[in-house]
């Protein structure tokens, strides 16, 4: 019954970029009711990932929810403090998809031509969902 969603910001390979992403983490966790956990594992010589787990109770709708209120301050606080995360869940990712994002309609456009069948992810990476149809942030 344990749940668990996990943010993994990227962050320079730098103690000082350390302290603070988890600075700024450590009490959202806090906030929200949760115990703080983070992995810090080596992308490359120059980045570092902070894994950071909200573990939780998938039984209590009340935990369910925090979870998730938590996950969603944490990302806003990392991409504000310029720690964006190498992936998201499918719920933020459909939230982070703007339309009149550049980086979106060029994934859209790519995923129209190279997957229009929606056969790889269907329904991830790309508000494109048919021709010529767009998803909006909620559905």
């Amino acid at each position: 019954g344990c749940g668990l969603i996990w943010l993994p910001p990227v962050l320079p390979f730098t103690g000082d970029a350390v302290r603070q992403a988890l600075s700024l983490a450590e009490p959202i966790f806090g906030q929200h009711g949760f115990d703080f956990f983070a992995t810090l594992s080596t992308v490359t010589e120059r980045a570092l990932s902070a894994v950071m787990t909200i573990a939780y109770d998938k039984s209590s709708q009340a935990e369910t929810d925090a979870a998730r209120a938590c996950y969603r301050d944490l990302l806003q606080a990392m991409v504000r403090g310029g720690y964006p995360p190498y992936r998201l869940n499918p719920a933020a990712m459909a939230a982070n998809m703007l339309a009149e994002d550049p980086y979106w309609q060029t994934v859209d456009d790519l995923k129209r031509v190279l997957d229009p069948h929606r056969i790889v992810a269907p329904g991830r990476y790309s508000r494109f969902e048919g021709p010529g149809t767009q998803l909006s942030p909620t559905d």
